[in-house]
């Protein structure tokens, strides 16, 4: 199997910046993984502020477990959603740099 195949599946499957160190490209992979574990954390962050938020509010303690969910999700804000979709983008970077990229390591 050629190298930039493994290491898209690296990237792709187990952990972005992983195709990168094995391409090479050690710094490029440092910091990816880096920076996806800062957003990660920011996720889990938002996540659980939102529905401990929910929780303290007297309110949603008398509604459907759906409706307590929802309220949670909308209380995490749109530092939830910038997190998560910094996070997709990271690993989709990732995976297609480790694809195109991965053709140079191979010729060396």
């Amino acid at each position: 199997m050629k190298r930039k195949y493994f290491a898209a599946m690296l990237s792709g499957l187990l952990l972005p910046g992983a195709g990168q160190i094995a391409n090479k490209q050690r710094i490029k992979g440092v910091v990816i993984i880096v920076l996806c574990a800062v957003l990660f954390a920011a996720v889990l962050y938002f996540f659980v502020m939102g529905y401990v938020s929910a929780f303290n509010d007297r309110e949603m303690l008398y509604r459907t477990v759906v409706d307590f969910m929802i309220e949670g999700l909308k209380r995490g804000g749109g530092g939830l959603l910038f997190s998560f979709l910094g996070l997709i983008g990271i690993w989709i970077y990732a995976t297609v740099d480790a694809l195109i990229f991965g053709d140079d390591a191979d010729d060396a």
